[in-house]
């Protein structure tokens, strides 16, 4: 559940024309979400995928994510 919301979120804030995406953006975004059911449990999974890079595009991204859910 928590990986569908996660991504959900990262699919709408792609369409929006965001075609990076930073921790602190990303950040922003799931404390918008808040109220949808998205919490900052989210943006700790992100983080982890994150590895330390400042953006990320989202093809690397999904790649890790499904590598990592196997």
């Amino acid at each position: 559940m928590l990986f569908t919301k996660t991504s959900h979120l990262l699919s709408s804030y792609m369409k929006r024309g965001k075609p990076k995406i930073s921790k602190q953006n990303l950040y922003v975004e799931l404390q918008k979400q808040s109220q949808k059911g998205y919490t900052l449990a989210s943006f700790e999974l992100m983080n982890v995928f994150l590895m330390g890079s400042e953006r990320f595009s989202p093809s690397p991204l999904k790649s890790l994510i499904l590598h990592n859910f196997e």
